[in-house]
């Protein structure tokens, strides 16, 4: 539980997710979004590993999907078909401070 503490939350994630995707040309699988999350924010082993209650899916995992869900409600994200996103024109463009006093 000490572990779950240290991870980010899903609100949290927002922001880091529009940036890695802005790095991965715009789009990328949940998988691939994850594990770009996951390098950026220099998570150990241990926290990328935690698995989410009695699921098959991991906590950091877990908590990517919410801010994947937040950003495509707020029009930052789109999906660009199974388990795949894409940035809109708004996401690709918002800088953090507009960002910030959006969500």
């Amino acid at each position: 539980m000490a572990e779950e503490s240290r991870l980010p939350t899903a609100a949290a994630l927002m922001w880091p997710t529009l940036q890695v995707l802005r790095e991965g040309a715009g789009s990328m699988s949940n998988e691939q979004i994850e594990l770009a999350l996951a390098s950026a924010l220099q998570l150990p082993d241990v926290a990328r590993q935690q698995m989410h209650r009695d699921t098959n899916r991991t906590e950091i995992g877990y908590r990517a999907a919410w801010a994947r869900t937040r950003l495509r409600t707020l029009g930052y994200l789109e999906s660009a078909g199974r388990a795949s996103w894409r940035l809109t024109r708004l996401g690709s463009s918002v800088s953090l401070e507009t960002f910030l006093s959006r969500g």
